[in-house]
C-alpha cells in the first residue's frame, strides 16, 4: 500500500476516533486489550462500555465505518448468532492507531477468523431454587475444559452458607 493512501486511511481512522464519545470509547477499548480478538461481538462491547453509555446502533455504526475503512466484516446476527466484527487487522492496533500512536497496524487473516466463529448455542434453564431459575447459553460443542472452567467461574461467584 503505498503511503499516501496509508496516510488518507490513517486520517479516515482518527476521524473516525473523533467522530463522537462511543466511537472514541469503543477505539480507547480496543487500544487498552492485552488479548487481540478475531472476533468482536456487539454485546461484548456494550457490557464492556456499559458506563460509558454506548448505544447498540453506536456500536453498531462505528463497526460499520471500521468495514469500510478495510479493518474487518461486520456480521449482523442472525437464527441465533450475535452480530458481530470479524477482524482482518489487529483490533489493538487499529485502537491505537486510531489515538495517534504511529503503531503499524498488523493484519490478520479474515478466513481463519471466519473459521473460530461462534459455535450454534443451546439454551438451559435450570432450577436453581424454589421460584428462581439459572439461564444457560451454552454452546454445543461444549468441551469437557470449558464446562470445568465455567464451574470454576460458578463457584466464584457463591456466597458461604
Amino acid at each position: 500500500m503505498a503511503n499516501s493512501a496509508l496516510s488518507s486511511e490513517l486520517i479516515k481512522l482518527r476521524e473516525a476516533y473523533n467522530s463522537g464519545v462511543s466511537a472514541k470509547a469503543m477505539l480507547d477499548d480496543f487500544a487498552g486489550r492485552t488479548n487481540a480478538q478475531r472476533i468482536t461481538r456487539v454485546d461484548q462491547v456494550l457490557n464492556r462500555l456499559r458506563n460509558a453509555n454506548v448505544q447498540r446502533w453506536e456500536a453498531i455504526a462505528v463497526f460499520r465505518k471500521l468495514e469500510e475503512l478495510g479493518h474487518g466484516k461486520f456480521i449482523e446476527g442472525r437464527k441465533g448468532h450475535p452480530s458481530r466484527f470479524v477482524w482482518s487487522s489487529s483490533a489493538i492496533d487499529v485502537g491505537k492507531a486510531a489515538q495517534g500512536e504511529t503503531t503499524p497496524i498488523t493484519l490478520v487473516s479474515l478466513d481463519a477468523a471466519a473459521d473460530e466463529g461462534p459455535s450454534e448455542l443451546r439454551s438451559y434453564v435450570f432450577p436453581l431454587r424454589s421460584g428462581t431459575d439459572a439461564r444457560l447459553d451454552i454452546p454445543t460443542d461444549l468441551t469437557t475444559k470449558e464446562a470445568e472452567r465455567l464451574a470454576a467461574f460458578l463457584r466464584t461467584l457463591a456466597v458461604p452458607e
